[in-house]
């Protein structure tokens, strides 16, 4: 996902899936289509990420640019070319 040129056509669920992955828990209450994730880490601040599930469309570039960054910038994801070209 991160290493992909253009990063669209990704749901939720793949953006869930790697979420749960890393340990992340939806903290968010159901009856809305924004979704809070929050990771917490003996010895470190806690991570949230938010994104939005509407079914099975595609996510905004923009929430998946977004959950990339924070990814790495709390050290769960490294960095990929792409990112440090736009550095």
């Amino acid at each position: 996902m991160a290493a992909a040129e253009k990063r669209t056509g990704y749901t939720y669920g793949d953006c869930m899936s790697i979420l749960k992955q890393l340990g992340f828990v939806c903290v968010t209450k159901s009856g809305t289509s924004h979704r809070r994730w929050r990771l917490e880490r003996t010895g470190y601040p806690p991570v949230y990420i938010g994104l939005v599930d509407r079914g099975k469309a595609e996510i905004k570039r923009f929430y998946v640019d977004t959950m990339i960054a924070v990814l790495q910038d709390n050290a769960l994801m490294p960095p990929t070319e792409n990112d440090r070209d736009d550095a």
